[in-house]
């Protein structure tokens, strides 16, 4: 059964024992959101199929960046196949003379670090000192299936500099709650929040130790669904640099190098932000509204 146009019949099987997903990689949240919770039969299992394309296909990201427990990972590739004729050794010996970074995608069955889809190309990645003295900003974008998600950043000569994530899954709000009172960087400070659950962020309120607000998921664009995350793509991609603290943020550096635009099924890019692993991303962008709306108004044109 395709997934790009069954999706909503798949919602109805019963009884299915054995899954086979193939094209692993082409396969969207959405997707997976409906086909997993539908295989339910005990001892079920899915076998899935994939050339790894990108960090940020939610395939990959599910189960090769953030590994389950109950899954084998078996990488085959052509160097383990005995029919392997000459002429196509020949042209992958070619390929990893002339381009190995194109050889490490194609035959290496590594993932590809950018594309034409790829939206940010400041990224740096690296343990820098954090600059305890520059105005920070902070952001949660909340989860439970899902991670919720904490980070601390901030802007210095035009650059981005995100210091700190929190980043944990399967967290009920009075777990956040306890896991945020805990976290020394956020004490007595202004957080910017997913808005989308004004209970958590009443409840965390009342604790006294900091204050959530609701994003309000506008810096001045047009009101249509999407354009809020394609705006703070444009203002994330006039730093200069954005340096990710690697041992603060692993999440972060992982979604920030998987950010994409997404395409529709012909491959042809869209103006419309991937979802999918974003949810660090989510929390940084909450952070700085304000900021993106001063820029917003001053440099693009109604």
């Amino acid at each position: 059964m395709g997934l790009w146009m069954n999706l909503d019949n798949i919602k109805s099987l019963e009884g299915v024992n054995y899954c086979w997903l193939e094209e692993g990689s082409a396969v969207t949240h959405d997707a997976l959101r409906v086909l997993i919770p539908t295989i339910r039969a005990e001892n079920s299992q899915f076998y899935i199929t994939f050339n790894p394309n990108l960090l940020s296909d939610p395939i990959y990201d599910m189960f090769i960046t953030h590994k389950r427990d109950d899954a084998l990972i078996i990488k085959i590739n052509w160097d383990q196949n005995p029919f392997l004729s000459d002429t196509m050794k020949k042209e992958i010996e070619h390929m990893k003379e002339t381009s190995p970074d194109l050889f490490d995608w194609v035959y290496g069955g590594n993932i590809r670090t950018t594309t034409e889809a790829t939206i940010l190309h400041n990224i740096e990645i690296e343990d820098f000192e954090i600059d305890e003295s520059r105005q920070m900003f902070y952001g949660c974008d909340y989860g439970h299936i899902d991670p919720t998600v904490l980070t601390q950043c901030y802007i210095y000569d035009n650059q981005l500099f995100i210091c700190n994530e929190f980043y944990k899954t399967r967290l009920d709000p009075e777990q956040i709650k306890q896991a945020f009172i805990n976290i020394e960087w956020i004490r007595g400070k202004n957080v910017i929040a997913d808005s989308a659950r004004p209970e958590i962020s009443k409840m965390l309120n009342s604790t006294g130790r900091f204050m959530f607000t609701g994003a309000k998921k506008n810096i001045g664009q047009h009101q249509k669904v999407g354009n809020f995350k394609f705006s703070m793509a444009m203002f994330l991609q006039q730093f200069n640099k954005i340096h990710i603290h690697k041992s603060n943020c692993p999440n972060g550096a992982i979604e920030f190098l998987g950010w994409n635009w997404d395409q529709d099924k012909n491959g042809n890019m869209l103006d419309i932000v991937r979802d999918g692993s974003d949810h660090v991303i989510d929390s940084v962008i909450y952070s700085l509204e304000r900021p993106a709306k001063v820029w917003f108004s001053s440099n693009i044109k109604r």
